[in-house]
């Protein structure tokens, strides 16, 4: 790749200032400087490329098949990398609270999760507002990208043991959470049924950019050229979830630069299991990212 469009594909990314920078890789063919640091960290050469570096981290520290988030198995021998891991993967905006760079957006989008998560991210929208950081006007456009995924048996605890779904659980959090009017009033919850997956010939639960295309469905051809959409995750994976959005809206031939993800800090004690698998998967997904910005030169 040329200069040129090295520079172009970090301008890209930059676009009005609202758009979030790749934090694993700067292109699609060199690693960011915190996540050659951290291949260092594990043992790898920091010259190596983005594959070498995907291909290193799903085989050591990724989820395998159908694992889910909390099957990741706690591995004691990483804790004494920790002291260095973290500096970096807050480096790479995985830790902090992210908040919004506007005060009013013409979509708001709580992406879908655990109940637990879930109820996280739209307390923290709903805490934004209350702060006058985002207001809400009645053009606003709300949004719960929840799927057809059944409940985890960890999630089915007292009030949501007779709920069958994801979408079950976002509809009464938006019922029964103390919102503020305005937020409960135009706030409305899409449900994404399940995807039919080639590799195994079954119907398995929607993931994060199936949800994206379902919003992107429901807006319809209403998106004018200067609308601006914000997502609410939380973290470690406001970067991951960033990049995931960023690909639906460039493959659908939308303005990408006008998207921003927030969320709330990490969760204290998270295991450095989780933040690596992370990492695999915010590499993965911003590699995706990288590779059709550099098409589109």
């Amino acid at each position: 790749m040329t200069y040129f469009k090295i520079f172009m594909t970090t301008l890209f990314l930059l676009i009005d200032g609202i758009s979030q920078p790749l934090v694993t890789v700067v292109n699609e063919d060199v690693l960011s400087a915190p996540m050659k640091k951290a291949l260092s960290t594990l043992g790898q050469e920091s010259s190596m490329s983005p594959q070498d570096a995907l291909a290193f981290l799903s085989e050591n520290y990724g989820r395998k098949g159908a694992e889910e988030r909390h099957d990741i198995k706690k591995n004691s021998a990483l804790e004494e990398k920790r002291i260095v891991l973290m500096p970096l993967f807050s480096k790479m905006g995985m830790i902090e609270e992210q908040t919004p760079l506007l005060r009013t957006y013409s979509y708001i989008s709580i992406l879908g999760a655990t109940i637990d998560r879930m109820t996280e991210r739209i307390l923290f929208l709903n805490d934004l507002i209350l702060k006058k950081r985002v207001d809400i006007t009645p053009e606003t456009r709300i949004y719960v990208l929840a799927g057809d995924r059944p409940l985890f048996d960890s999630e089915k605890k007292a009030g949501y043991a007779s709920m069958k779904t994801e979408f079950d659980a976002a509809v009464d959090l938006v019922e029964h959470l103390n919102l503020i009017p305005a937020l409960k009033k135009q706030i409305k919850v899409l449900n994404t049924p399940k995807r039919f997956d080639e590799a195994t010939k079954k119907w398995v639960r929607p993931h994060t950019g199936n949800t994206i295309t379902t919003l992107l469905r429901e807006v319809g051809n209403d998106i004018s050229a200067d609308a601006t959409f914000l997502f609410v995750s939380n973290n470690p994976y406001v970067p991951y979830q960033h990049a995931i959005v960023s690909r639906e809206f460039i493959d659908q031939g939308l303005p990408f630069d006008k998207i921003e993800t927030i969320g709330a800090k990490t969760s204290d004690g998270l295991d450095l299991s989780n933040y690596l698998d992370n990492l695999r998967n915010t590499l993965q997904r911003e590699m995706e990212v990288a590779q059709r910005l550099s098409a589109l030169q």
